[in-house]
């Protein structure tokens, strides 16, 4: 989805479908403000992210890829013929924590229930009892949990 523009300095601003509709002098003031404010935020969160996230994020998946981080000693030459194995916690960490959250979700016999729109029904109460069983068994059996 494109942003809308100026059309031109007719006052117009242009639609995403073609069309336009006309706009005063004071609408575009305003706008431009808040545009500027925006691009104000967005500099300065990108500065903070680059600067102070950014490293971290990056070593963090670096880790997590088995490899030692950049600027590490272990990537200097005079370290080139000493054995590669790098194995850090962190993609066992996140896959163990992975794991107790898929246990917590389901932790009852029942992966789901399924309850019918009017209990009143037969037809209803049968297709959620039908709807249950079938989803449960899909949950228990086809989908790889981590076990």
């Amino acid at each position: 989805m494109s942003d809308p523009q100026v059309a031109d300095s007719s006052s117009e601003l242009a639609l995403e479908g073609g069309g336009s509709f006309p706009i005063d002098g004071m609408e575009r003031e305003e706008d431009a403000f808040w545009l500027a404010l925006q691009r104000d935020s967005w500099s300065q969160s990108d500065d903070w992210f680059e600067t102070t996230m950014r490293p971290r994020v990056e070593r963090n998946l670096s880790h997590y890829k088995n490899q030692h981080s950049a600027g590490s000693k272990y990537n200097r030459e005079e370290f080139k013929k000493r054995s590669r194995m790098f194995r850090p916690k962190t993609r066992t960490a996140i896959r163990k924590h992975a794991a107790a959250a898929v246990r917590a979700f389901f932790a009852t016999a029942d992966a789901m229930t399924c309850e019918p729109t009017d209990s009143q029904k037969e037809d209803n109460v049968l297709a959620a009892k039908i709807h249950e069983e079938v989803l449960n068994w899909r949950l228990s059996n086809s989908v790889p949990w981590f076990q």
